[in-house]
């Protein structure tokens, strides 16, 4: 269901989105009487996509693991603020509100691909994080460490901090008895709606490894 949702809200936000694009582009080309008409004939449509696009993503953010975390709580602010500026933009002909309503729908795009409210890609939040730990260290403790700080970057947000969370169809990570290769396999190219970590490198395989295992029962 998880995912059948995030397709319905991804629509739904691209809709939401190309409406008001197309609202903004009449009052940045000075087309207020053809956007009275546009808007008295598109207004239910706007409410129900509104509405879907609030209903859907608080659904997900329930769901989630990370539903709470920083750049969820970002986002959140950042895209009723915007929602406002539309509608205050659409409303009173404002030509600077829609452009900065449509920056906003941007950046929330992005901060929606990458999780990070500086727009940083994945990788480079990752590798900066492990530059913290000893670049090659034998012993099981720092590996751990190593391969919870990953886990936490890149896994907890479908599997959940103890493994079980199940989002968006992952494995249960205390219940599951891959193998040490299919586990390195999986999260190296990736499984169905789990993306691949090609980015890893062989000893941050092994240390992701390392602790996905402990959290087996």
């Amino acid at each position: 269901m998880d995912i059948g949702i995030l397709h319905t809200h991804t629509l739904t936000v691209v809709l939401y989105v190309a409406l008001f694009a197309v609202k903004a582009l009449l009052i940045l080309t000075g087309q207020r009487n053809l956007l009275t008409t546009f808007n008295g004939k598109t207004r239910i449509l706007h409410i129900f996509l509104a509405t879907a696009l609030l209903g859907t993503g608080g659904y997900l953010l329930s769901r989630a693991p990370e539903g709470t975390s920083a750049y969820n709580i970002v986002k959140i602010v950042f895209l009723v603020l915007t929602m406002g500026v539309a509608f205050v933009a659409v409303k009173r002909f404002k030509a600077s509100f829609a452009v900065l309503a449509l920056s906003g729908f941007v950046y929330i795009f992005l901060l929606a691909k990458t999780r990070d409210i500086f727009l940083r890609n994945e990788e480079t939040r990752l590798k900066a994080t492990l530059q913290s730990f000893e670049t090659v260290s034998p012993r099981p403790d720092v590996a751990l460490a190593r391969g919870k700080t990953i886990y936490e970057a890149a896994c907890n947000r479908c599997h959940g901090a103890d493994g079980r969370a199940g989002y968006r169809k992952a494995f249960d990570l205390q219940t599951s008895r891959l193998s040490d290769a299919a586990v390195l396999s999986t999260i190296a190219a990736g499984r169905k709606t789990m993306p691949a970590y090609s980015y890893l490198s062989k000893q941050e395989l092994d240390d992701l490894l390392a602790y996905v295992k402990s959290l087996r029962k």
